[in-house]
């Protein structure tokens, strides 16, 4: 009997080439690993496939027509065999313990159906320049992770 829910986590990507490698590298190094990373190329046309190709074996890639973001999402869904659902855009990064922090909180709190996260901002030399609720959006002053 599987105690533990799967994980699957869902990838939207459009001409994502440059940050692609970067995104799914950090789903690959969670603590809690997913069960399975889903990338849906919303019609790309840059290299966005090619560079995925690296990922042969680790990330399951499908192609669809531009249709946008949510249409991206809802493809992941239709396709995906975990028991939850993490998005992630192609190109964001997660820190290593994020999925097992929110599924931790998740297990601690069964009566609720969705977690969501902060984001930081940072630069291309690692630099954090802002955190999006903590200070943009003063109105969530607490956090419970």
């Amino acid at each position: 009997m599987r105690i533990d829910p799967l994980i699957s986590v869902i990838i939207p990507a459009y001409n994502a080439e440059r940050f692609i490698h970067l995104a799914v590298e950090s789903v690959l190094s969670q603590s809690y690993p997913p069960h399975e990373i889903i990338v849906i190329d919303d019609g790309s046309t840059d290299n966005t496939r090619e560079v995925l190709k690296i990922f042969e074996g680790k990330v399951r890639c499908l192609y669809q027509e531009n249709r946008g973001p949510s249409a991206a999402r809802n493809a992941g869904i239709r396709v995906a065999e975990g028991d939850l659902i993490s998005f992630l855009d192609a190109d964001d990064l997660w820190t290593s313990n994020k999925l097992d922090s929110q599924y931790a909180y998740m297990m601690a709190h069964p009566e609720i159906a969705m977690v969501f996260s902060d984001h930081e901002e940072f630069n291309e030399k690692g630099m954090s320049l802002d955190s999006y609720l903590g200070t943009k959006l003063k109105s969530f002053a607490v956090f419970p992770i």
